[in-house]
């Protein structure tokens, strides 16, 4: 059995998780925002508004970590946090104009990155990768 990590398909998944996440986060300096808000931005793109709780699930982030995220963002005006009316202990998160427009440019970026990178294959190899990891990450559950 070999001793190293690179025939494990999670080592390699997470290296290339990591060397994206560093390249995507320089090129998104300049707009002010990191890898870790944009994930943010995104998911409250794709839900409209979520709870603080449901978010931090979602991307798998502890209330230590998220709370101090979102104050930030709140005062860079790209996302409204308001008191649940059922629940006054729980904060419902959506995006601003600001937040949706900050979102944009960062996925344009993160395309720029991917269509850049992924150039050196075929696309019909790029889908069907596509496909695999989709499939494979559907099959996972998070444990």
């Amino acid at each position: 059995m070999e001793q190293g990590y690179d025939h494990l398909m999670g080592f390699n998944l997470i290296e290339i998780a990591r060397k994206i996440q560093v390249a995507v986060s320089k090129r998104m300096e300049p707009l002010g925002i990191t890898f870790a808000q944009y994930r943010v931005v995104s998911r409250l793109w794709l839900e409209e508004e979520m709870t603080q709780k449901a978010l931090g699930d979602v991307l798998t982030l502890t209330a230590a970590t998220l709370t101090p995220m979102l104050q930030l963002m709140e005062r860079k005006g790209w996302i409204e946090r308001t008191t649940d009316e059922r629940d006054t202990r729980s904060k419902k998160i959506r995006l601003t104009a600001i937040g949706t427009e900050i979102r944009r440019q960062a996925f344009e970026v993160v395309l720029a990155y991917e269509q850049e990178e992924l150039r050196v294959l075929p696309e019909e190899e790029v889908q069907l990768m596509l496909k695999w990891l989709r499939l494979y990450n559907a099959h996972l559950t998070g444990d």
